[in-house]
């Protein structure tokens, strides 16, 4: 249950982050700080309901629905191989620089995001090199 709550954590920061700097600013505090957390929570939810396998291999080749499936199949992969990435990532960057703020870690961080990105533009590449070979 723990883990469940932690994911939501960069979410409730951002949300945070937003009311803290309006209210630091001098502004009233608008709405933008629930949407925020509402529309996290939509799209959550819209992913965790959505019939995945049966969209993915239910569609006929003259189905209006088949390019709508490719599609969400492209996306779900991307998003599961930005997730698997990061994940690696930040471990690897947990283990070289355990100690936070001190001598190096911001470097080493921003080294982390460099490769981070660079292997994702890497494997959207091959990726989007693939499909132009089977077309």
């Amino acid at each position: 249950m723990m883990r469940r709550l932690w994911r939501w954590g960069p979410i409730v920061v951002l949300a945070a982050a937003l009311a803290l700097l309006q209210w630091l600013s001098g502004g009233r505090v608008t709405g933008l700080w629930w949407q925020t957390v509402a529309v996290a929570v939509a799209v959550a939810c819209a992913v965790g309901l959505a019939p995945w396998s049966r969209w993915l291999f239910r569609p006929h080749t003259r189905s209006p629905w088949l390019e709508l499936s490719l599609f969400a199949s492209l996306v779900r992969h991307f998003a599961l191989l930005l997730q698997a990435e990061a994940r690696r990532a930040l471990l690897a960057h947990r283990l070289a620089a355990p100690l936070r703020y001190r001598s190096g870690w911001f470097d080493s961080l921003r080294w982390l995001l460099i490769a981070y990105f660079r292997r994702v533009w890497i494997r959207a590449e091959r990726m989007y090199a693939s499909l132009l070979v089977r077309l």
